[in-house]
């Protein structure tokens, strides 16, 4: 392996109120890589001396890191080789412990070429990664700006009127009642070519643009609405977040009685139904009243292996909970509805559980976990909520 030299390496230090192995586990845990350095990593589930990760970002780029040398609760050294680079770099971060601190750098050396843009790279993914060990938060979520709509693409014909590329436009199908777009007054059916004073183009697009704000701000929004253009005034509103646990403990207070009410509704549901009612298809394709329960079943052990792989220091990747076969599967092991409920508390109950018996220092190395979980187990919550909807038209189908 060859690794590039530069004269003057990028340098960048942070101070942050955490412990060493909590930086430490941030650093090592490539679960965590995502959450503050990519968009997502592949590779091994838990960083060892002489893995090989490839982390990928949205806009297309990716890197592939080599770990070098760990030194617990001290030192990483990586081995750096982004798409655009024809040689290795290396990428040291150095642990120092103060007085209820600990000391950050990041020294990255063998940066050849866009240096200006390597170094504001690296100071964006620490701004992310302070509060993500200190607190939890991942400020990727908490500063990310929602418009607010649901948006499609234009004709060539309504292109032409308007005078833009059909790349370039975008028509409101419908609005998230609450956000930005329906408080700036937005409507469907109108064509927006541009926001904060900005045209789109195939680079600068809606999102591209609107990640250079935060939740707070406003900026004019610029549209066509029957063929007249209009500009208005949008706030940007945040991306809404769930109540966070202190810890995985506290999270189980938040979740039990959200689960136990789910289970409540559910049950409710399938009074008085019988079997072959429960097991009908609604029409040729449709999920049964029984199959959406054993796609609910499913759904849980996804979160016991997160939350296991939380313990272990990595997680677990793949999901099949819509598998038909899975789910007929689930039918053939619980053949009667009773039973089918009772396995959908008996997973609802075993995520509190587990939630109540994580470790203590899992949740306090890595705060991120438990502010990720949060998130998720919201997540999960409303997606039974989702299929509320679809349990009852099937039922009601059967009738």
């Amino acid at each position: 392996m060859t690794i590039s030299q530069a004269v003057d390496p990028i340098v960048i230090t942070r101070t942050l109120n955490a412990t060493p192995a909590q930086v430490y586990h941030a650093l090592t845990n490539p679960s965590a890589w995502s959450r503050w350095l990519s968009n997502a990593e592949h590779g091994y589930a838990t960083s060892g001396e002489n893995q090989t990760h490839l982390l990928t970002w949205q806009d297309g780029n990716y890197a592939t890191i080599r770990v070098e040398k760990l030194e617990e609760n001290s030192e990483v050294v990586w081995s750096w080789r982004a798409n655009h680079q024809n040689e290795f770099s290396t990428v040291t971060f150095t642990l120092d412990e103060g007085d209820g601190v600990t000391n950050l750098t990041m020294q990255h050396d063998g940066v050849e070429a866009a240096r200006d843009d390597y170094m504001q790279q690296w100071e964006n993914a620490l701004n992310v990664f302070v509060p993500l060990v200190e607190t939890g938060e991942q400020i990727r979520i908490t500063e990310r700006v929602i418009i607010g709509i649901f948006p499609s693409g234009i004709t060539q014909e309504e292109a032409d009127e308007l005078g833009v590329e059909v790349g370039n436009a975008s028509k409101v199908n419908s609005l998230v009642a609450g956000f930005g777009a329906e408080k700036a007054g937005v409507q469907v059916d109108d064509i927006i070519v541009g926001i904060a004073g900005q045209r789109f183009t195939q680079d600068r697009t809606m999102v591209a643009i609107s990640q250079e704000y935060k939740p707070g701000d406003e900026i004019e929004v610029e549209l066509f609405r029957n063929g007249k253009n209009l500009k208005l005034t949008m706030p940007l509103s945040g991306y809404p977040v769930p109540p966070i646990g202190k810890n995985f403990n506290d999270l189980a207070d938040i979740i039990e009685p959200q689960y136990k009410k789910i289970m409540q509704d559910i049950r409710g549901f399938f009074d008085g139904v019988s079997e072959a009612q429960a097991n009908a298809h609604p029409a040729e394709g449709e999920w049964s009243a029984a199959l959406t329960i054993a796609h609910l079943i499913l759904s849980e052990p996804y979160y016991h292996n997160q939350l296991g792989g939380m313990i272990e220091g990595g997680a677990p990747r793949g999901w099949s909970g819509n598998n038909d076969t899975r789910l007929n599967a689930v039918l053939k092991r619980y053949p009667t509805t009773e039973a089918l409920l009772n396995a959908l508390e008996a997973a609802l109950t075993e995520t509190v559980d587990i939630l109540r018996l994580m470790p203590e220092e899992v949740g306090e190395q890595a705060k991120q976990d438990v502010w990720n979980m949060s998130f998720a187990l919201d997540g999960n919550v409303r997606h039974a909520h989702i299929h509320y909807a679809q349990i009852q038209a099937a039922l009601e189908a059967a009738k």
